[in-house]
């Protein structure tokens, strides 16, 4: 059965990358929630998308320069609607330990050290197959590269249709593939090929035929907004493939 990533938590719903979006995600029916990592001044782990704070709190200037209590203390929420305005910037040790036994986690480490976020993760015990890595920073890449292979690390291929040279230069286990760009049943056949698990990304609202378009594909996971209409479209899929047999 294809599993489900819900990319920032249930972002349509709620404040993203907030205790309200993961807990709405879970109940959705998301395998995993897709959440973003950042350090603070003083080096704390939070959850948040954006190098600064602006667009999704009500604080001011990049997250980086910010001591963690000044972080505590912001609303993750406000921007969204009155019913969300209590909620916090998460601690990821919090939200981690949040979704621990009820979904997974993809972590996309924006800018924080690897080698923290993982022993955070290791600490709450989390197993190897209920968390995979992924990052834009060539510099946290590299530490990934050179770390234990206990958790599988994730490749976005968006840009670039040479998996091959992908397959020989990254030591990936996952590769997630853009639906609008690059996913194509080829795509994902040279992936499995070569013992890679294949994920496609459909950002956005979606639709039932996106969706379909995309699982045709021959996917293992999906990265979507809405984890409610690709898990009916899922069950819709497997409900059809019973009465064919």
């Amino acid at each position: 059965m294809v599993k489900i990533i819900n990319h920032r938590g249930a972002n349509l719903h709620c404040p993203e990358n907030t205790f309200a979006a993961a807990n709405l995600s879970v109940e959705q029916g998301a395998d995993f929630v897709e959440l973003d990592v950042r350090e603070s001044l003083d080096g704390e782990l939070f959850v948040i998308h954006d190098y600064r704070l602006e667009r999704t709190t009500n604080g001011v200037g990049p997250v980086n320069l910010r001591p963690a209590a000044e972080l505590d203390r912001l609303s993750a929420g406000h921007w969204h609607s009155e019913a969300f305005k209590n909620e916090p910037i998460p601690r990821f040790s919090e939200f981690a330990e949040n979704l621990r036994g009820r979904a997974g986690m993809q972590l996309e480490i924006k800018s924080a050290r690897f080698s923290k976020v993982l022993k955070t993760v290791e600490n709450l015990g989390f197993a190897p197959e209920e968390v995979r890595f992924c990052t834009f920073s060539p510099e946290v890449f590299l530490e990934m590269s050179n770390s234990s292979d206990r958790y599988e690390r994730l490749y976005y291929l968006e840009y670039t249709t040479d998996l091959e040279r992908v397959i020989k230069t990254s030591r990936v286990g996952i590769l997630e593939i853009v639906e609008e760009t690059n996913l194509t049943p080829q795509i994902v056949e040279t992936a499995h090929k070569h013992g890679i698990t294949a994920q496609a990304y459909v950002p956005g609202a979606g639709a039932d035929a996106t969706y379909h378009n995309a699982l045709d594909t021959g996917v293992d996971f999906i990265n979507v907004d809405d984890p409610a209409l690709c898990r009916r479209v899922l069950n819709e899929r497997g409900q059809s493939l019973r009465t064919a047999l």
